[in-house]
């Protein structure tokens, strides 16, 4: 295991980072997983004064949502209500989070990052991620692939490293134009036609104070918020995207254009639990048999060497990349993704993470056993990627069936936002370290 942890302090200029995943391995057990952790303090600007939005209590399908009594641009006003959206998907009461509501203003927090990713007991690392620091804010990005060894992951946070600055700083008062217009640009230039990726990306603007978080798939990010009394609150800023959720399914509705075929697909799994895939699986004396892929015009999909192509079966509906999941030579997957609207509050514990993650932990359970007891701990990514294995682990043995026969890849991006001032007395001079970075890291420019 390779662990790497530094520290720096944003000043007013400062060069770009990127951190780009590790490239696949052989097969590793816990002991020899491969694992970075960094660890960087960035600083907002100075708390101005300004009013606050008032709560003011609307009935939203399950639970009772504010709207800001004066009234936000149009644009950030449909991320705020995809926000309140992500709370009614994971059935979330607006009115038990602490702090919820936004502030005209940035509020003045020093963020602590640490990155922690695993193979596990696959056996190739699909997952990417990246890290940047800007004037003017910071971007993370958790990038979960699949059906290739991650090239297109790494593809992709290539593409959001190197255009997202341009592009946002062109359109500043779009954010989600701008993730919008990434995630088609991106996926039109994927030429392979097996494999994809999920994305997860939050940029944190700090003139404006504001989180925006883009999802695209099943990767999914919180904010764990402290309340008065210290009990720890699990805020959703993703609505995750797969066939299990009915928008998605009258998209394949459409393609699918047969009632039967449709149904049988649609009450397939034994529970609304279970991971449903599409296209439907054509079983042939009880085994899955393969089937060619076509393109539109009905003619065989080839790869890039010239074979043909047989259709790739996924659990998520929006992805990028994924040319083989097709039905009768229709695609049906969508690069649309979600944008939601919040604030970081001193405090705060802003979390990242891949699938391998959410589909394994209970978050009631990781707060308990990982975040009370390691909350302000420069690793805390480390110790949540830890967390998430053990917990893949113990769903394999239930099952009694092989580590590697359900396990996935683990990927961690755990943001700290501590109040300005205050990052110091959490971190030991020791926790900067003077070792060079790993090869395999972009080489850092000077603070």
């Amino acid at each position: 295991m390779f662990v790497l942890t530094f520290l720096a302090r944003k000043e007013s200029i400062m060069s770009l980072r990127v951190v780009p995943s590790i490239e696949s391995s052989p097969l590793m057990d816990s002991s020899e997983k491969r694992k970075r952790n960094l660890s960087r303090l960035t600083q907002a600007p100075e708390e101005p004064s300004g009013p606050k939005f008032r709560r003011t209590l609307t009935q939203l399908n399950i639970t009772a949502l504010p709207e800001p009594s004066d009234a936000l641009p149009p644009s950030e006003m449909k991320l705020w209500q995809t926000f309140k959206k992500a709370l009614i998907e994971h059935r979330v009461d607006f009115d038990a989070l602490p702090n919820a509501e936004l502030t005209r203003h940035a509020l003045p927090v020093e963020l602590q990052v640490s990155i922690s990713e695993a193979q596990g007991a696959r056996p190739a690392m699909e997952d990417a991620y990246l890290y940047l620091m800007l004037p003017y804010g910071d971007l993370f990005g958790i990038f979960d692939g699949h059906g290739d060894e991650g090239k297109i992951s790494r593809q992709a946070a290539q593409a959001f490293l190197k255009r997202f600055p341009l592009l946002y700083e062109a359109n500043r008062t779009d954010i989600r134009g701008v993730f919008t217009k990434l995630c088609e640009d991106i996926h039109k230039e994927i030429r392979q036609t097996r494999g994809g990726t999920t994305a997860l990306v939050c940029f944190r603007d700090l003139i404006a104070g504001r989180l925006y978080t883009m999802t695209l798939g099943d990767s999914e990010a919180f904010i764990f918020r402290r309340d008065s009394s210290g009990n720890i609150h699990a805020i959703p800023l993703s609505r995750v995207r797969n066939w299990s959720h009915p928008k998605e399914q009258a998209r394949a509705e459409r393609v699918i254009a047969d009632p039967r075929i449709f149904e049988a697909w649609k009450n397939s799994g034994s529970s609304e639990s279970e991971k449903k895939y599409f296209p439907p699986v054509h079983i042939a004396n009880g085994i899955a048999k393969p089937i060619d892929c076509l393109n539109e015009d009905g003619t065989p999909m080839l790869d890039e060497r010239g074979q043909p192509v047989f259709v790739a079966h996924l659990n998520v509906s929006r992805s990028l990349g994924d040319h083989a999941c097709r039905y009768n030579g229709k695609r049906v997957l969508s690069q649309k993704p979600h944008v939601s609207l919040t604030q970081l509050h001193p405090g705060d514990l802003l979390v990242l993470g891949c699938d391998g993650v959410w589909d394994f932990v209970n978050r009631d359970a990781l707060i308990n056993d990982v975040l009370k007891p390691h909350w302000s701990q420069p690793g805390i990514a480390e110790k949540i990627c830890d967390y998430a294995l053990e917990a893949q682990r113990a769903v394999c043995k239930a099952a009694e069936v092989p580590d590697n026969y359900i396990c996935d890849n683990v990927t961690v991006v755990a943001a700290l936002a501590l109040a300005k001032g205050a990052a110091l007395s959490h971190l030991s001079p020791a926790s900067a370290s003077t070792q060079p970075l790993d090869s395999q890291i972009n080489t850092r420019g000077a603070i």
